[in-house]
């Protein structure tokens, strides 16, 4: 291929990655950071949050429709307001499979903590993660390569530690489909050392 025609396509692709806006379906919670720009990876701060959660009961780490199920009637049979995004944790960063997946409430003032039918109002403290924007499915493949790229960039910042579950943030239902869908994958990491620079690497 010659030159110009690699400068081209790779040009094309960054246009398409700048002029990406993800699909808005629901508010975010009370003081959450603006989505990850896509295909970056950025340190972003999170307040604490409310959320309810139900176990994923998969054999194979996908969705489930159960938990969602679960999560919707409790926020409907509360007067809860839906927002974005929907969170999945997926327990060990090294051997990620889904385990919970939670509805945000839109600040900690609304609703209270404790069981419900099935699920879990849990109040999470404020929490730092380092962020890749992803768009397209949240495949085991697509997962597992944004996993990747999160735990080369950690290897290269001395200062940062994950500290916590591996986690998909997803803003989309299943009525946006393909390439229009947009989520995030995060690990919650702990400051290890001060170190002075950008907290934003393109990929």
């Amino acid at each position: 291929m010659e030159a110009y025609q690699i400068l081209d396509r790779a040009a094309e692709t960054a246009i398409t990655r700048l002029r990406f806006r993800p699909v808005s379906e629901a508010n975010l919670p009370k003081g959450f950071p603006e989505p990850t720009p896509l295909d970056e990876i950025v340190v972003k701060t999170y307040p604490a949050y409310r959320l309810v959660e139900a176990p994923v009961r998969t054999s194979n780490g996908g969705n489930d429709r159960g938990a969602f199920g679960i999560l919707f009637r409790h926020i409907t049979s509360n007067s809860i307001p839906m927002t974005a995004p929907v969170e999945m944790t997926y327990g060990d960063p090294d051997q990620p499979r889904a385990e919970t997946m939670a509805f945000l409430y839109e600040s900690p003032e609304v609703g209270k903590t404790g069981e419900a039918e099935g699920c879990t109002v849990i109040d999470k403290p404020a929490q730092t993660v380092v962020s890749i924007g992803c768009r397209g499915y949240s495949s085991g493949a697509r997962i597992e390569e944004a996993r990747k790229a999160l735990m080369n960039y950690l290897e290269s910042r001395y200062d940062l530690k994950a500290n916590g579950d591996l986690r998909v943030m997803g803003y989309n239902g299943p009525g946006v489909r393909g390439d229009r869908r947009y989520w995030e994958l995060q690990v919650p990491v702990v400051m290890t050392a001060k170190r002075p620079g950008a907290q934003r690497d393109q990929l």
